[in-house]
């Protein structure tokens, strides 16, 4: 007999009859349907038990112990341990929140960063299908003065946790929006710039100053802000975010699903929310050469897309083939490392410069621009 991974010894299998089969543990008996009785009852009317063939009879118990039981056990045999417990969990969450935000902690290195404005934008050039640049998403980089360059996956994690990532995300809307100024006339028409945004950011109407004080600062010009929502943590359909998704739509500001696919809540936000983009996975993108799941989720979601009069990127595009690909089937915007990696402003501005000039053919600074 095995009881929640443990082998009792001694166990005793028993049967009554054909359907009936007990589990004999000392005095005491446990039946099919989970009941105990004292195993005494068993031998009433002088039935007589019969030892099973554990190989017939291959079954393994789970112990699931409730809370009030547990805590009824322990305070019978161990008093002093069940009064000492949430004492020292209190002492261990206080230790922890001292340790998280004690000087060289994460979190603190989090606030100095800030504090240093050491987060930076990288800009990933967007392209439509015919290989023109259409815009860009901005992401963000920490440019650690001991560390050197790190990426978002090593920091983004925290600062959603710690709830740092809106004033983060408020930092490097600004700094993207005074670079933009300063290379405006050198845009093309209908250039749109992507954030990417989570579920905190709905949290109050700030997002919706953020995004408007951005877009004044570009009067006159065909250019469209778009928040990225990413799927970590789901946005909640409350009052409060209807009405901020509401005000946004009013600025024209555009919302986009990001990894679209991959997340617990993609097509509850196309019912929940005024959707504009879709962006398809690098996971579907890579699988779409061969015939398989891939290629067919991405031939839904283009389906779905076209039905709801919604645009689509693809993201993670690397190869001529997947570049091909996306043109067969009609997706209006592709992202990847084929065209760049996400820049430096500096370097923006040199694709921005490439970009604008008349000859159909061109490549800078190894990005390649599709004729």
């Amino acid at each position: 007999m095995e009881l929640d991974g443990f082998h009792i010894f001694g166990a005793l299998q028993a049967v009554m009859g054909e359907d009936n089969l007990f589990f004999l543990l000392g005095d005491q008996a446990l039946d099919g349907h989970g009941r105990t009785l004292p195993a005494a009852r068993l031998l009433e009317g002088g039935q007589r038990l019969q030892q099973s063939d554990p190989t017939a009879h291959p079954y393994r118990l789970v112990a699931l112990n409730g809370y009030k039981e547990v805590l009824a056990f322990a305070w019978a045999y161990n008093q002093e341990n069940l009064l000492a417990a949430p004492v020292l969990a209190l002492l261990l969450g206080l230790l922890t929140f001292y340790l998280r935000g004690r000087s060289g902690s994460p979190r603190s290195e989090l606030a100095r960063a800030m504090a240093a404005r050491e987060f930076i934008p990288h800009l990933q050039p967007v392209m439509d299908k015919q290989g023109r640049l259409r815009g860009c998403e901005v992401l963000m980089r920490w440019r650690h003065p001991t560390q050197g360059m790190i990426a978002p996956n090593h920091f983004i994690p925290l600062a959603e946790e710690c709830g740092y990532i809106v004033p983060m995300t408020r930092q490097l809307m600004a700094q993207t929006r005074d670079y933009l100024v300063g290379v405006a006339n050198r845009l093309p028409p209908g250039f749109h710039v992507a954030v990417n945004v989570c579920a905190q950011h709905f949290k109050n109407q700030d997002i919706v100053a953020e995004c408007s004080d951005f877009l004044h600062a570009f009067p006159g010009q065909d250019l469209r802000l778009v928040l990225e929502v990413t799927e970590r943590e789901m946005v909640d359909a409350d009052e409060q975010t209807r009405a901020i998704f509401d005000a946004l739509d009013e600025l024209g500001v555009l919302i986009a699903i990001d990894d679209f696919g991959t997340g617990h809540s993609s097509l509850c936000y196309l019912q929940m929310f005024h959707v504009d983009i879709i962006k398809i996975d690098r996971s579907f993108i890579k699988g779409m050469k061969e015939e398989g799941p891939s290629r067919h989720i991405v031939e839904n979601i283009l389906d779905l897309a076209h039905r709801m009069g919604l645009a689509l990127v693809a993201e993670g595009v690397e190869t001529q083939e997947q570049v091909e690909m996306a043109r067969h089937y009609g997706i209006d915007y592709l992202q990847g490392f084929y065209f760049a990696k996400p820049l430096p402003p500096a370097q923006f501005t040199d694709l921005l410069t490439s970009a604008t000039r008349p000859e159909p053919s061109r490549r800078h600074a190894g990005v390649s621009l599709l004729p």
